[in-house]
């Protein structure tokens, strides 16, 4: 009895293809990033719907601090750490001597936020561009390499740009999903290192117990108030 012939590997077209249809139909998941390639600097997490709600989104780096945003209904939530209230004061003098305590939640005022900073709170824009067959880079992945690997453990597709500025890592199943992305020419709005996983799954997103009231607070509140989890 001969052996069978092994299974035809994939053209990175093909799946790269597959990748951007899974990508269009992402309603939800967990992201962690960095800004640069190498995975050094700021680091910046999303978990939750991309539409909007329920989502938390943390950003933290050395000269912004910590800071993690949710948004829960209609309601937006923020905790910040000192460091990214006096980086805030800095931006804005006017509001020297008026932030909130530090590693507390506040319930934002609705006025603070114009529908733009609400898709900022997003990643959707940065997914979306990934399922864009048309996006100047993403677009055009399909036309570079594609090698099977072994990616924390587990069986994936490494696709490589042409140019080699851009590496994505797949599954190896029908759907593809996106595992985790480098990206040596990432944008300003881009991430540099990228990493992903509960593609669509309903993803529980706490509303903060104890969150102190943005709009009736008073100014020069103590920095000291005890962080609540």
């Amino acid at each position: 009895m001969s052996a069978s012939a092994p299974a035809e590997q994939p053209s990175a077209k093909d799946v790269w293809s597959r990748t951007q249809q899974s990508v269009r139909g992402y309603t939800s998941l967990s992201l962690t990033g960095t800004d640069s390639a190498d995975g050094s600097g700021p680091r910046a997490t999303f978990l939750g719907e991309l539409d909007g709600e329920p989502s938390e989104m943390s950003y933290e780096g050395d000269e912004v601090g910590h800071v993690t945003m949710r948004r829960i209904s209609h309601d937006v939530y923020l905790k910040g750490d000192r460091t990214y209230w006096d980086s805030v004061d800095k931006d804005d003098p006017s509001l020297q001597g008026s932030s909130p305590p530090a590693n507390r939640w506040i319930k934002v005022p609705e006025s603070a936020f114009a529908q733009k900073d609400l898709s900022d709170l997003s990643a959707k824009s940065y997914i979306e561009a990934m399922g864009d067959t048309t996006d100047a880079k993403w677009g055009h992945l399909g036309d570079g390499t594609l090698t099977p690997e072994t990616l924390d453990g587990r069986p994936a597709y490494k696709i490589v740009s042409a140019d080699g500025d851009t590496r994505a890592w797949v599954t190896t199943d029908d759907t593809h999903d996106l595992l985790k992305v480098v990206d040596e020419a990432a944008g300003t709005d881009d991430l540099g290192t990228a990493t992903f996983s509960r593609w669509n799954e309903k993803i529980a997103v706490p509303r903060p117990v104890g969150a102190l009231d943005g709009g009736e607070m008073a100014p020069d509140p103590s920095p000291s108030g005890e962080a609540t989890t």
